[in-house]
C-alpha cells in the first residue's frame, strides 16, 4: 500500500510541475526563426529571414538578415502564460519603441506558429508584420 501511495504522489508531482509557470514560454530564452512575413498594412508577402530572440520576459532582439539590422526592445509587460508551445496558445509582449508602444505576439493556432509585430504611431507610419515561424531554438 505504501508503494502505491508513493507512486501516486510521485506521478502527481510530475503533473503539477508540467503545468507550472516556470515552464512557460515567458520564462525561457527562445529564438523564433522566420523565412517570410506579410506586411499587413499592404498585404505584401516578403521572403526574408528574421529572427526574434526573447530573453525570458526582459528583452526582445529582432534580427533582420536582409538589411543586416538589429533592434532591441525592453519588455514592459507580458500578457498570458503560454505553458506548452506544442499546443495552441499565445504570449504577448508589450514594449516601448520611439515614444510609442509596440507589441510582439507569438501564437500557435491550429498548428500554425506565427510572430506578430505591431508598432503604431511611428513617424514613418504604422508597422504591422506577421511572420511565419519555421524554427524554434531554446
Amino acid at each position: 500500500m505504501r508503494t502505491n501511495s508513493a507512486l501516486f504522489l510521485l506521478l502527481l508531482s510530475f503533473c503539477v510541475q508540467a503545468q507550472t509557470p516556470a515552464n512557460s514560454v515567458s520564462t525561457l530564452v527562445m529564438q523564433w526563426k522566420s523565412s517570410a512575413f506579410i506586411d499587413e498594412t499592404t498585404n505584401d508577402r516578403v521572403e526574408a529571414t528574421n529572427n526574434f530572440i526573447i530573453d525570458k520576459s526582459s528583452t526582445i532582439e529582432w534580427n533582420q538578415a536582409t538589411e543586416d539590422a538589429k533592434q532591441l526592445f525592453i519588455i514592459k509587460s507580458v500578457d498570458n502564460q503560454w505553458v506548452d508551445i506544442n499546443s495552441d496558445g499565445y504570449v504577448k509582449y508589450v514594449f516601448d519603441c520611439y515614444n510609442t508602444e509596440g507589441t510582439l505576439t507569438i501564437r500557435r493556432k491550429t498548428g500554425l506558429l506565427t510572430v506578430s509585430l505591431e508598432i503604431r504611431g511611428l513617424p514613418s507610419g504604422d508597422l504591422s508584420l506577421l511572420f511565419e515561424v519555421v524554427e524554434i531554438i531554446y
